[in-house]
């Protein structure tokens, strides 16, 4: 797992902006808290070692356990951290086999921001899937919908509306394999303020 930061463009007089979070993958492997630092868990599998921080929101499909967006909420000793399920309970991990689906960097959209739309693109792999989530505190994240109620979640190259407004947004791989590799770009365009008559 990876949390993948944005890469933000002003266009058109910076009347629009981008949003785009590249190489979105999703990984296999075991998680462990093996006690090298209090602040952070890791997760071990064919991709690596890859560190994750308390307070980070993840994408997790544990085995035999509830997929979703989890918190890592503490480090409670040498051998176990806990996870929160976002709208659900906490859990302590000791070691667990799961998928881990990269998640995008938070982004806070600008004042004014309208017009909303969201690209995904790239190799999908095997019933790959990514979604994007809103949050107006950057803690609790649902899945943001289109405008015409559908779940923004997409298993094909995609340029869909977005109808929610949050303060933030995320990008989650939930399912894939080995070769999935995705690209979400969101495009906003930005409604300048009028000078006074």
């Amino acid at each position: 797992m990876a949390v993948i930061q944005p890469v933000i463009a002003h266009v058109n007089k910076d009347t629009c902006v981008t949003v785009t979070w590249s190489g979105l993958t999703l990984r296999s492997g075991t998680c462990t808290c093996p006690g090298s630092s209090p602040t952070l868990n890791w997760l071990t599998g064919a991709h690596g070692l890859v560190a994750i921080n308390v307070g980070a929101t993840i994408w997790i499909a544990p085995t035999g356990g509830t997929a979703g967006l989890y918190t890592m909420t503490a480090y409670g000793s040498a051998t176990t951290a806990t996870f929160s399920l976002i709208g659900g309970n906490a859990a302590a991990v000791t070691s667990v086999a799961a998928t881990m689906g990269d998640v995008g960097a938070p982004y806070s959209q600008p004042d004014g921001a309208i017009d909303r739309s969201l690209q995904v693109h790239g190799t999908f792999g095997a019933s790959g899937a990514l979604s994007l989530f809103g949050s107006n505190d950057n803690a609790n994240f649902a899945i943001s919908k289109d405008n015409t109620g559908n779940a923004l979640t997409c298993t094909t190259i995609v340029v869909r509306n977005v109808f929610d407004g949050p303060l933030f947004f995320i990008p989650a791989v939930q399912v894939g394999d080995g070769t999935t590799s995705l690209t979400a770009i969101l495009c906003m365009r930005v409604q300048l303020p009028r000078p006074f008559q």
